[in-house]
């Protein structure tokens, strides 16, 4: 990975159901979190939520996305969630 004063967020998703690999997370946030520059990491959870256990606070991210529809609830509408609270914001798509 290259990252330098200018990255401020890296994005990844956990599980790749092409090929039905899961990443090896701790890895990366091992990387980003050596860091000095503070660079949040995003987790996509989208084809892993269901399928493997998922704890935010274990995984020591920052966020997380999903599918609605993957929890009964509307399509096509993703949640962002992050471990702990840090910042609340929305808006309208479209």
């Amino acid at each position: 990975m290259n990252m330098d004063h200018n990255t401020y967020l890296l994005s990844t998703a956990l599980v790749n159901r092409e090929v039905w690999a899961i990443r090896g997370i701790e890895a990366i946030v091992d990387i980003v979190k050596g860091c000095d520059g503070g660079i949040l990491l995003h987790i996509d959870t989208y084809d892993a939520f269901g399928r493997i256990r998922l704890n935010l606070k274990e995984l020591n991210i920052d966020l997380a996305s999903f599918s609605n529809h993957k929890v009964y609830g509307l399509n096509p509408v993703a949640t962002f969630a992050t471990p702990t609270p840090r910042f609340l914001f929305g808006g309208v798509n479209g």
